[in-house]
């Protein structure tokens, strides 16, 4: 298998196999979400069911998570409520006045569309490319239904999405979303 240069130091640094400790000191993660990664079988290990030094991972399948998570990195995080501080109500919903406008605007921008959309209108709708809405479907952050190969998201799930606190303060933001709620914070 032919890697990559960019990552054969850590192939040449590691042994074979590796822990999770290792893992995340490689992949510059947290410790929970290594635990995660390594849980939810993003990264392919064996347990031994020990409490210290419990996963075994192949260093090779660690690149292979490295150069899948350059491509498409929306898809190896963590679901929401995974992290403790995720758990408190008040941090994962937007405050009331700029939800409100951002409804008001999402159903009015939805309202020239038929009841189920499709991924290259809220490309059209959002300004993202339907690639990154594919992605949202895929790590299932966005609701929706899978019929004949094709995502098809209804208008409600979209406005759930889009007035939650993950939309809001995605790290990417695209330019026409930056013209329309560029200006908009958070303030508590």
């Amino acid at each position: 298998m032919k890697q990559s240069k960019k990552y054969q130091e850590i192939l040449d640094k590691y042994p074979s196999e590796i822990s999770k400790e290792q893992l995340y000191k490689i992949c510059h993660v947290s410790k929970r979400t290594a635990s995660y990664l390594l849980e939810s079988g993003l990264i392919p290990c064996q347990c031994s069911g020990k409490k210290s030094r419990k996963y075994k991972i192949d260093t090779n399948e660690v690149v292979k998570f490295m150069n899948k998570r350059e491509e498409c990195p929306d898809v190896f995080n963590a679901p929401p409520g995974w992290y403790k501080e995720i758990q408190d109500k008040e941090s994962t919903d937007l405050p009331q006045k700029i939800k409100a406008k951002m409804q008001s605007h999402f159903k009015e921008a939805m309202s020239r569309y038929p009841d189920l959309l499709t991924v290259n209108d809220i490309g059209e709708m959002t300004g993202y490319s339907s690639a990154a809405v594919s992605r949202w479907c895929l790590s299932n952050t966005l609701r929706h239904f899978v019929i004949h190969k094709k995502y098809l998201i209804p208008k409600p799930y979209l406005l759930e999405y889009v007035t939650g606190i993950q939309f809001y303060t995605m790290w990417y933001k695209s330019k026409k979303y930056l013209t329309q709620w560029g200006k908009v914070k958070i303030q508590k």
